[in-house]
């Protein structure tokens, strides 16, 4: 039996095995965008690939494909860094890739994604993945995971955890310190913008569970409504919350891919 859990570093024996044993493939989607002046451009996909090699190292029976480095942001149109594929284009690569899963043999399959412009379409090949081959395709967003601890440990006030924002950057200066520069953290809210509409919508990470927050979605364009190339605020990220959020975020995670193992994806 093989301790490797890296898809692309085993070879076809221990993949073959893998299957036997019915492990769970975990895929890690993100994107390559502007996340402000002071991330990298690759906050979204490094997530989750961290995230989900992470937790593999802690649950037994998971295997970690490379990561779909680039996701749909047409919202970033026209600002440096970013590198997006079409919506159709994404969407037909991932049913290409948990077919070509599927055709292994494995019938759990985790699409964990680091970006939220890949929620919408995550899901509408998941439930056409459900349609044409029988197997459901859990969708999880990183952001759903550890929302207590970032409720608990949050400085910002309503819309401070959206793009780049508190959340990230906290994040970022605990796992990648050399990589974020505090000098130029920005702060820009989505109710500055849309005014009076703030109540209703989704304008914070937090707002996902909320009764009230979330339940509109208003598609902005980043060059127009945020120049800053941020939706939130950064200047009041620490490590220490980082920590907080990606111990709490580690432990949901694997709490889940625990439940997920024994779970009876396939429906037909």
């Amino acid at each position: 039996m093989s301790n490797k859990y890296l898809w692309a570093e085993m070879t076809r024996l221990e993949i073959e095995e893998a299957q036997s044993r019915n492990c769970v493939v975990l895929m890690p989607l993100g994107s390559i965008e502007q996340h402000g002046p002071h991330l990298s451009v690759d906050v979204d996909a490094y997530l989750s690939s961290e995230m989900a090699k992470r937790a593999a190292q802690i649950v037994d029976d998971i295997l970690v494909t490379p990561p779909i480095w680039s996701g749909y942001s047409p919202e970033h149109k026209g600002m440096p860094g970013v590198l997006y594929v079409r919506l159709e284009t994404i969407q037909n690569l991932l049913l290409d890739l948990c077919h070509s899963i599927a055709d292994q043999g494995f019938e759990r399959i985790i699409l964990l994604n680091g970006h939220g412009g890949n929620s919408a379409m995550m899901r509408a090949v998941a439930k056409e993945f459900l349609r044409t081959h029988g197997i459901s395709i859990a969708c999880a967003d990183l952001s759903s995971f550890g929302s207590k601890e970032l409720a608990a440990a949050r400085v910002s006030g309503p819309g401070g955890v959206g793009h780049a924002g508190e959340r990230e950057t906290s994040l970022h200066l605990y796992l990648r310190p050399e990589l974020v520069d505090m000098e130029l953290a920005p702060t820009e809210y989505w109710h500055e913008k849309f005014g009076n509409l703030s109540p209703f919508v989704r304008g914070d990470v937090s707002d996902l569970s909320a009764s009230l927050q979330g339940r509109v979605w208003i598609p902005s364009d980043f060059k127009t409504m945020f120049p800053s190339g941020l939706q939130g605020d950064a200047t009041v990220a620490t490590a220490e919350t980082g920590k907080r959020l990606y111990d709490a975020t580690l432990s949901e995670l694997c709490d889940f891919l625990k439940e997920f193992r024994c779970f009876e994806a396939k429906q037909s």
